[in-house]
């Protein structure tokens, strides 16, 4: 099987490199936060499957609409950030505009404050295309997938952290038939802090 990879914000690709199980044939999306190049356009290239990880779950929506994928499965994904009810969604958006302003002020500053909440282990420094880290907000501000995937026959998979701060498990959780949800100890670097359990659970997946 072909799978596609899209990694979170202000990440590498390289964030999948400790779960992935081995031998899978994958293409891996580089959203372009380290290097002054545009952010992507997800091709329109057939996949079997997409692993999307925080705010590569918003892109998979692209890939989903350009190719019938059979299996996507959403790590600490965005795919409800803004909420279900104007409070939530309100507090949501206003936290997204202050992270934008504060790129602008200071993105080392804003990149470090973010790591520390998520639990990510990411040098801030490494990532300087503030305008496409700035794209990658306003595309979580403004966009929500739950009404897409009611719409797509794919196996959805959602793994999240039971104490994600970033994305509440409540909002991360779809509940549709065809959705097979896994609930770790940890917040939203689970990619990182729970490696090994995801390894397994991809395998399985896989």
């Amino acid at each position: 099987m072909s799978w596609l990879a899209i990694p979170g914000w202000a990440t590498q690709p390289d964030i999948f490199s400790d779960i992935l199980p081995e031998n899978l044939d994958i293409e891996i999306i580089n959203l372009n936060f380290d290097q002054e190049s545009e952010f992507p356009e997800i091709k329109n290239k057939k996949h079997d499957g997409i692993i999307c990880f925080s705010l590569g779950s918003l892109l998979a929506l692209e890939a989903v609409q350009k190719n019938a994928a059979e299996k996507i499965v959403f790590i600490s994904g965005f795919t409800h950030f803004p909420g279900f009810d104007k409070m939530t969604s309100r507090k949501r958006k206003m936290k997204i505009n202050l992270m934008i302003k504060g790129l602008k002020r200071d993105a080392a500053k804003t990149l470090a404050d973010f790591y520390s909440e998520a639990g990510l282990s990411i040098e801030p420094s490494t990532f300087n295309n503030v305008t496409n880290l700035i794209h990658g907000l306003e595309l979580l501000r403004d966009c929500d997938m739950s009404h897409a995937l009611k719409n797509t026959e794919a196996k959805i998979f959602t793994i999240h952290g039971k104490n994600d701060s970033i994305v509440p498990e409540e909002l991360n959780r779809m509940q549709f038939n065809n959705e097979t949800h896994f609930s770790l100890s940890g917040d939203h670097g689970i990619i990182q802090s729970k490696s090994e359990e995801i390894k397994k659970i991809l395998s399985e997946i896989i």
